[in-house]
């Protein structure tokens, strides 16, 4: 999808999504997705752009998934979106707080691990990923590769958090997500998960556009003509 594409689509959803909240009286973009509220705002807001510090941080080891999070443009094309469930709570946050450098100091460089500080939250969540992996699969077939996303026991007594054993994702903005499941459908891939600010999150990117060839084409280093005279 070029910018012009892209730029019509928003404004039809910037008028279907549109509601007014009451207290503050700002507007809001939400869509429903199988009952879950989900936050469209930064759709309408303009894409970012791949650059090459972005590309730099995009080592071998580093998957397509990278650019998640939010919405990228690359050569006026887009080719990755992120809706995310809304902020309830600010304490939603801290749900989820970076594991000790012990934990994680033999990870490759675009893995993390996060310790759970609120249990209950972090239920809830993965729940709703069960949820939205029976409903999306039904839009998108089987997934093609399945993340396994434990629910925790209770915190015991004097028991601040509870380790997660599974390796997060780095984003090249900021921020990690945990993904619950992927699918393939065209060119686009879908992956779904839990983000480490407590909410959900649905990406749709474009692998081809995104691959590690593509980008390498994109930012080769120009050829630097010879000096015509040496001394």
């Amino acid at each position: 999808m070029n910018f012009d594409e892209y730029w019509d689509q928003t404004q039809k959803m910037k008028e279907a999504t549109e509601v007014t909240d009451s207290s503050s009286l700002l507007s809001k973009y939400l869509i429903s997705i199988n009952g879950i509220t989900f936050d469209v705002a930064d759709l309408i807001s303009p894409a970012a752009g791949i650059g090459g510090t972005d590309y730099d941080n995009y080592t071998k080891e580093t998957f397509p998934l990278f650019f998640t999070g939010q919405t990228y443009s690359l050569e006026n094309n887009l080719v990755s979106v992120t809706i995310k469930t809304p902020y309830y709570d600010i304490n939603d946050n801290l749900c989820y707080m970076p594991a000790g450098l012990y934990e994680q100091q033999h990870l490759p460089k675009n893995q993390c691990m996060f310790d759970v500080y609120n249990i209950e939250l972090h239920n809830q969540l993965v729940s709703l990923t069960e949820t939205l992996e029976s409903y999306l699969s039904k839009k998108y077939g089987t997934p093609t590769k399945e993340y396994p996303i434990a629910k925790l026991q209770p915190l015991r007594k004097k028991e601040l958090f509870r380790q997660l054993p599974v390796c997060w994702f780095n984003l090249c903005y900021s921020g990690a997500i945990l993904p619950k499941a992927e699918w393939q459908t065209g060119n686009m891939k879908v992956i779904m998960g839990i983000t480490n600010s407590a909410t959900i999150f649905i990406s749709f990117l474009d692998e081809t556009l995104l691959s590690h060839q593509n980008l390498d084409r994109i930012f080769a280093p120009a050829d630097q003509s010879r000096p015509i005279v040496e001394w």
